[in-house]
């Protein structure tokens, strides 16, 4: 069972505080000292990833002249391949393009439209008009 610290830490003598702190850690280690704990295990684990990422580049550096030559051919065809894809591509656009201009484009529909309905009033020297 985890013990539970009876002082209050409120200030107020004679009532007991609203929570009470648990010590997890059992009575040598304070409060403040969990937070340090939980930094320390994750630098180690950071520091333990870089050091397993810097030994895995380092084996990849050692790849032997077959591997090598494997990879400049396989480097070279996704070249190419990107090449024709990007060229497909273009072409298809063109194609696009030159149906777009085909088809004609519609005339726009012939709507009659209202005139507006204007009065001249005299207003002073001059007259205002009023449309609705």
């Amino acid at each position: 069972m985890i013990p539970l610290r009876s002082e209050p830490d409120h200030g107020i003598a004679g009532q007991t505080p609203y929570i009470k702190e648990m010590s997890l850690f059992g009575a040598g280690m304070n409060a403040m000292s969990q937070p340090r704990i939980s930094t320390i295990f994750m630098s180690a684990m950071l520091t333990t990833g870089m050091l397993s990422g810097a030994a895995s580049s380092a084996a990849a550096q050692t790849v032997n002249s077959a591997n090598r030559n494997t990879l400049i051919q396989q480097n070279e065809l996704q070249i190419l391949e990107n090449r024709l894809r990007r060229q497909q591509f273009q072409q298809q656009q063109q194609q696009f393009r030159a149906q777009d201009r085909q088809i004609a484009p519609q005339q726009r529909p012939v709507v009659p439209q209202m005139k507006p309905t204007c009065q001249l009033q005299p207003s002073g020297s001059s007259f205002v008009s009023t449309c609705r």
